[in-house]
């Protein structure tokens, strides 16, 4: 299997100021700036955004998706997928089957269809952690497409 990087150089480089990988390809997409997206669309691929309210999209087979820093929006959409924001605020989401969504910091929330894992963390004003949840969407106790949040130990609905 050939693997492909993508790195953002210069914002006139990429006019959309957005990066996706695809066609095809199994790639590792990064984008550092703010309220950028990273996408990636194959087999094994990553996408992280790093920037304030950045997103990145894994949409292939076992894909995995960061969101690094504050109000960070990961999604992964194909199968055993992965979705991991660690930043304030941040949002992860499963969508494929059997797909895994975490959140690591204050605020964070998560989301998944129905059979996939969600785990999150409540951290105290301090940044010390708290509480965390797990749990898997079975549709009685963790609904799907519900945001859920970490209190007290257990998956809370929350608004967005």
């Amino acid at each position: 299997m050939k693997m492909h990087f993508w790195r953002r150089k210069k914002r006139e480089e990429s006019p959309a100021g957005n990066i996706c990988a695809g066609n095809g390809e199994t790639g590792i997409v990064a984008v550092m700036e703010n309220a950028q997206w990273a996408s990636v669309s194959d087999f094994g691929g990553v996408a992280v955004a790093m920037g304030y309210n950045g997103r990145a999209t894994a949409r292939g087979y076992l894909g995995v998706a960061l969101a690094t820093r504050t109000q960070g929006e990961a999604k992964a959409v194909g199968e055993w997928g992965s979705a991991v924001a660690t930043g304030t605020n941040g949002e992860a989401r499963a969508e494929g089957a059997d797909g895994v969504a975490v959140t690591t910091d204050a605020g964070g929330r998560v989301m998944g269809a129905l059979g996939c894992a969600l785990f999150a963390v409540e951290r105290a004003d301090s940044g010390k952690i708290s509480s965390v949840a797990a749990g898997i969407v079975d549709g009685v106790n963790i609904k799907p497409n519900t945001w859920y949040a970490c209190r007290g130990g257990k998956l809370v609905g929350v608004k967005r």
